[in-house]
């Protein structure tokens, strides 16, 4: 298991997921069959050990008994249980505060057992030979995050609320081809990666900075939209960009970067303290956009950020659908791989949400305003508060209420933040 810093790296949960059921299993298979969380992982029996003895080449009869006897269902199962665990950034987070496991996993193990009988009528012994399920044993094997600094926890309770990641993996059961000496392996894999930065406006702070410090070109319009608030312009300005010109502004930020010293560089003149905290939370979520961006496969010189949202309305998808296929010999034997992958980015930047609408109603209003006063007094929480922080000092009370008031009334022209 690869040992590195949280900043920066994000694990690949897949091949994580799948080296550690290797393991596992692999720790098991001195018995005659093995589950794991209820999944049967293999089962052998006399049959597939008489097949090994009556073949005239062992080994072509030990590749077709080891097609037989493993289970690829109930691998597949317990690789996506596995996936569905390291990926519970919820879970994760909880079993660093208390010390103890995320994950925990029942492993059970049948001995072998040999049953001698004597056929009275024909006078002849017979035997079997299988699994004892009588003698069955089961342990606990558990996953634990050790973060001896601490910085772990906050990353991923700040990765939490933002991503949202689920990986389902299908695979096959193996065969194999005696006449080519070939075992082929298939299986398939869907991830759905959602990433929404709206849960907080200072994400779109540190990206626009990012993005204004490695586009000279665009630096001025950047930075001009975040300093006024304007979303439509800082909307504008970021569909501007094409694919390649984000990932390559993203790469120039290396970790341990002095975030307030580079938006004071570029110009920024807004509030960006809280922005710079989060900035390490964004570094590492900008790793995993630019890995899925990868596999996607979308770095055309010349293709526009704004030509993935298709409804202008602040979300970006993108889907691309891959096979992959391989062959590997060795010892006069070859192994085939055929793998198909489908991987799904959702990106929300921008919330069609006004500012001030507490409601969502499209208005800003003193219906609005109520809301906001409610909250503040822990009377209401269904509100759209993200939006609510109108003179954007990190909370939601009565000042905020009274703008939204002002605003409504005619008494200000415009919101500190723009709609």
């Amino acid at each position: 298991m690869k040992d590195s810093s949280v900043e920066g790296y994000i694990p690949n949960a897949k091949a994580l997921a799948a080296e550690i059921a290797v393991d596992l299993i692999l720790n098991n298979l001195s018995s005659a069959s093995l589950t794991a969380e209820g999944n049967t992982i293999c089962d052998i029996s006399i049959n597939d050990l008489l097949g090994i003895l009556d073949s005239s080449s062992m080994g072509d009869a030990v590749l077709v008994e080891a097609m037989d006897f493993v289970d690829a269902q109930g691998i597949t199962n317990f690789v996506n249980q596995l996936l569905a665990d390291l990926l519970d950034l919820e879970a994760i987070s909880a079993s660093i505060a208390g010390n103890q496991a995320f994950a925990a996993y029942e492993m059970t193990t049948a001995p072998w057992m040999v049953k001698i009988s004597h056929n009275t009528q024909k006078d002849v012994l017979t035997f079997g030979i299988g699994a004892n399920e009588d003698m069955a044993k089961s342990r606990k094997i558990s996953l634990k995050l050790v973060s001896p600094s601490g910085d772990a926890k906050a990353v991923i309770d700040a990765l939490a609320q933002i991503v949202d990641v689920d990986a389902q993996i299908k695979l096959e059961q193996p065969t194999y081809d005696a006449a080519g000496n070939t075992v082929t392996v298939s299986g398939s894999d869907v991830t759905n990666v959602n990433i929404d930065l709206t849960v907080d406006y200072d994400y779109m702070k540190v990206l626009t900075v990012i993005l204004a410090n490695g586009n000279p070109a665009n630096k001025a319009e950047l930075v001009a939209a975040l300093n006024s608030g304007d979303q439509d312009a800082l909307k504008a300005a970021v569909d501007a960009l094409t694919v390649r010109e984000v990932i390559n502004a993203v790469k120039a930020v290396k970790a341990g970067t002095d975030f307030a010293a580079m938006a004071a560089k570029a110009g920024v003149t807004i509030d960006v303290a809280h922005a710079a905290e989060l900035e390490s939370v964004f570094h590492a979520l900008l790793s995993l956009s630019g890995k899925a961006l990868k596999v996607l496969n979308v770095y055309g010189p010349n293709t526009k950020l704004g030509s993935f949202d298709a409804d202008n309305d602040g979300i970006y998808e993108c889907s691309a659908d891959t096979a992959k296929s391989g062959e590997v010999s060795r010892y006069g034997y070859t192994v085939a791989a055929d793998v198909t992958m489908e991987l799904n980015l959702t990106m929300k930047l921008f919330d069609d949400c006004l500012w001030g609408d507490a409601n969502h109603d499209g208005v800003v209003d003193s219906m609005d305003a109520t809301l906001v006063l409610r909250y503040y007094a822990g009377m209401e929480t269904d509100l759209c508060l993200k939006r609510c922080d109108v003179n954007q000092d990190g909370e939601v009370n009565s000042m905020d209420a009274t703008l939204i008031l002002r605003y409504y009334a005619g008494l200000i022209e415009e919101l500190p933040v723009k709609n």
